[in-house]
């Protein structure tokens, strides 16, 4: 509850949660499995890699963009969590070999929101152990 109001008040409303949640879902994900503060982040990530304020929402038409992109991270996101196989399961072949030639230029561009979802789902430990010997990360903290 705690995290769930200073996360609103820090991050912006629901709404943008709601959206990574249905992008979630869209990739064969259940947004429940994965704690808030880590929905929030990737929405955060987002907000900021769009340039938008973190509070409030964009409303309209102007909230299209905002939505593609959060379905978007939330699709990245569910592909390091499943790792190539199994997002190919789920959203087919060329999706998923899309999504690792995202993964293989992210290396490339360390700022860009590619390389940040990818940071954030190794180190919240979400990562596929796949995608994580990609990047040579261990899980010895």
């Amino acid at each position: 509850m705690a995290i769930d109001i200073l996360g609103k008040l820090f991050f912006g409303s629901s709404l943008s949660l709601e959206w990574l949640d249905r992008g979630l879902q869209a990739a064969g994900l259940s947004p429940g499995g994965f704690p808030e503060p880590l929905r929030l982040a990737l929405v955060r990530l987002t907000k900021g890699a769009l340039g938008l304020p973190q509070r409030g929402e964009p409303k309209g038409a102007a909230a299209e963009p905002l939505i593609a992109a959060l379905y978007d991270s939330a699709a990245l996101f569910a592909f390091c969590y499943q790792g190539t196989e199994g997002f190919a399961d789920h959203s087919g072949e060329a999706m998923a070999r899309s999504f690792d030639e995202r993964l293989s230029m992210a290396g490339d561009i360390p700022e860009s929101l590619e390389a940040r979802v990818v940071s954030l789902a190794l180190l919240s430990g979400y990562a596929h152990p796949g995608i994580a010997a990609r990047y040579e990360v261990e899980e010895d903290f």
